[in-house]
């Protein structure tokens, strides 16, 4: 009815159903033919349907029952190995035997939905050890050195192994995104990765592990209930130290985190009468949720009074929903907010004054400046404020990882009034774009000025836009954090990319940006 009314039309030949449910209801399914066992008629012999173990191909991904996470990758090696086969009767070069690889094996759909068991990556590791070492004798240079740049005397060669963590990290940045645009594979996996919480916790509190201070499990029964590309996921976090590790968040993603088992403290049984009528009377899940609870003795209500039979207005409605003693709640939220480390800490003062914010009217002069090509001052922001996803960090070091607010010190001491200096740079490069470049830049100040220098850059990068920015670099490094510094030069990279793209870089985590190192440190010196 609902295809004659849609005008829907499904392929027939095609179709395939995956029972879903206990085994005993999907052998069921399979023999009987039958979906619903109240069923008049079974399913046409057409209609295949697929038994345990047995993959189905969908929108390019293979799933089923307790299907084989190898099986759809057998067809697609023995297609590597005919096509490599192939390529090697035209006896290509090193070269072209890496472009090869990187168009016929870089590029595998399958591996970005599903990953890559570890069995299929030892197979196509040994099979591309097999085409560039044609005689097999094995290879004469050992991997690590062939998966590196040109620049370095590799051959950039297709590191198989570091291309599925890759994959596997974008997972994760994919399901560690808390906005609207969320996928919603990342719901499901929640629900998943929730039943392997500890015993001791409460089901209904558990969101995230990421944004709460309960553990993974690494080995026991609780791991089963992980499937295989889950671990794969959690395995490339821990790995890389993923963590919540933003140096400053605004006070309204601050309300967002969870309220119970908060990332900031140890795991601790929620055991109080209050704390429990928090969770099910008051439905308190986020920081927000503990605001709204203790507003009452905060604000200074009052028609508030400290006991049990309050009847001001939220104690009455609290008291509707069967809270037995509002006033004792409030209190246990205000005590929860209070532990809140403070860099997490929705109550911590939003200090403008912080120096590492431009105000709201320089901002506004910053915009002007460039429509006018004026002087443009340097925006330190480093606050996450669209979304948690901002929030966390891959390749961390735990340990320092600091509980207390970003905030650039103040100067003690006299402070003294420092004129501003101007410096002019420019870079310059000789031979610039071939091998054999050589590059530089330039500071100067006055005649005479101790400041004025002229510097070679060393290594293997050389051109034009690093000498400018090694120009910078060397500026702002000679000059005293605490005497303004006015910097004249004429590349609109070095400009744009410090004044405009920087925080879009940080975000996608200097990936593909040219000269990285370089902007890193001119930044952190700025």
């Amino acid at each position: 009815m609902w295809c004659e009314a849609s005008g829907a039309k499904f392929n027939i030949e095609k179709t395939k159903i995956i029972p879903i449910g206990s085994p005993n209801h999907r052998l069921t399914v399979s023999t009987t033919r039958k979906i619903n066992p109240l069923d008049q008629s079974p399913l046409p012999d057409h209609i295949r349907i697929a038994k345990d173990g047995e993959a189905v191909r969908m929108l390019g991904a293979w799933i089923g029952n307790d299907a084989e996470d190898q099986a759809p990758w057998e067809p697609l090696i023995d297609k590597v190995k005919i096509n490599l086969k192939k390529w090697s009767r035209i006896r290509p070069t090193i070269d072209g035997k890496c472009r090869i690889i990187q168009a016929i094996i870089g590029g595998f759909f399958l591996a970005h939905v599903q990953g890559m068991p570890s069995r299929v990556e030892a197979e196509l590791n040994k099979i591309v050890n097999d085409f560039i070492w044609e005689d097999g004798r094995g290879p004469r240079i050992a991997k690590e050195f062939l998966h590196q740049p040109k620049e370095v005397g590799g051959i950039n060669l297709l590191d198989i192994s570091l291309q599925n963590k890759a994959i596997e990290l974008m997972w994760l940045k994919t399901y560690l995104n808390f906005s609207p645009s969320c996928q919603p594979w990342a719901a499901i996996t929640d629900l998943i990765i929730k039943a392997s919480a500890q015993e001791n916790s409460i089901a209904q509190v558990i969101k995230n592990p990421f944004l709460q201070c309960w553990d993974i499990p690494s080995r026991g029964p609780r791991l089963t209930r992980l499937n295989d590309d889950i671990k794969r996921m959690l395995k490339a976090a821990k790995d890389h130290n993923t963590n919540l590790a933003a140096v400053k968040v605004t006070a309204r993603l601050h309300r967002e985190l969870p309220a119970w088992y908060h990332i900031d403290k140890e795991m601790a049984t929620i055991r109080s009468r209050a704390e429990k009528c928090l969770i099910e009377k008051h439905r308190t899940m986020t920081v927000t949720d503990l605001i709204k609870v203790s507003a009452r003795i905060r604000n200074n209500d009052h028609e508030h009074t400290p006991n049990p039979f309050c009847p001001c207005r939220n104690c009455s409605i609290d008291q509707e929903k069967g809270c037995y003693n509002p006033h004792e709640c409030a209190q246990v939220a205000t005590a929860k907010i209070n532990r809140i480390s403070p860099k997490w800490n929705p109550w911590g003062p939003e200090n403008p004054l912080d120096g590492l914010s431009l105000t709201p009217t320089r901002k506004t002069n910053n915009l002007r400046a460039k429509l006018n090509n004026d002087e443009i001052t340097f925006n330190p922001t480093l606050t996450c404020n669209e979304s948690l996803a901002e929030t966390f960090r891959v390749f961390v070091d735990p340990s320092r990882i600091s509980a207390l607010p970003a905030l650039r010190p103040p100067p003690t001491g006299r402070i003294l009034s420092c004129p501003k200096i101007t410096i002019y740079m420019d870079g310059a490069c000789l031979n610039n774009g071939k091998k054999n470049a050589a590059c530089g830049g330039g500071t100067w100040v006055s005649q005479g000025s101790p400041l004025n220098a002229a510097i070679r850059v060393p290594g293997l990068a050389q051109s034009n836009q690093i000498g400018e920015i090694v120009a910078v670099i060397h500026a702002v490094a000679s000059v005293p954090i605490s005497q303004p510094l006015e910097i004249v030069l004429d590349s609109k990279y070095v400009i744009e990319g410090l004044t405009e793209h920087l925080q879009k870089w940080e975000d996608q985590g200097w990936i593909d940006i040219k000269n990285p190192i370089f902007f890193q440190r001119a930044a952190y010196l700025l």
